[in-house]
């Protein structure tokens, strides 16, 4: 890995609009919204997904960053209820608290600046931001459950994310 390579992220940070509940294009109940990823003031991602799938993603490529050291995946699930539909996949790589991304479409076509390093801790608080809003939502509208899981499990899966805050 060249380190040189990557740009190191200063900020990182979610903004999600719109949020609504409904069916996919699958036909599964899930939680929508208009995400959009901004990396150092610059709008990376701004598409409608899947929120409750793509979080479920994103635990579970936090879990193997950390203990493999090493994730790779579509985590932002389309509207219609397909990881692969999004057109985003990440590679993700853990280093002496480093998180390096190599943000690609499935084409293998660079989105934004492509290669990014960013600090374990911002990296963290970002995808703990799409919980909060997920969580936030399904209190808010008395959503007990979707096809993802239940908002007790949303929120045991935010617990267990912040614990790799250190």
């Amino acid at each position: 890995m060249e380190l040189e390579k990557y740009h190191q992220i200063k900020n990182f940070g979610f903004i999600i609009e719109d949020m609504t509940q409904g069916k996919t294009g699958m036909g599964w109940e899930g939680i929508f919204g208009k995400t959009h990823l901004f990396i150092d003031g610059e709008k990376v991602i701004s598409k409608g997904f899947e929120l409750t799938s793509t979080v479920c993603e994103f635990y579970l490529g936090i879990k193997n960053l950390f203990e493999k050291g090493r994730d790779g995946n579509t985590y932002f699930c389309c509207t219609c209820g397909d990881h692969g539909c999004a057109y985003i996949h990440w590679d993700l790589a853990l280093k002496d608290g480093t998180i390096f991304i190599n943000m690609e479409n499935l084409l293998g076509e660079p989105i934004g600046k492509h290669l990014y390093s960013i600090d374990s801790y911002k990296f963290i608080e970002g995808i703990l931001y799409l919980y909060g809003k997920v969580t936030e939502y399904m209190r808010k509208n008395n959503i007990k459950k979707v096809q993802r899981g239940e908002l007790k499990d949303f929120e045991r899966m935010q617990s267990e994310i912040k614990s790799y805050l250190k």
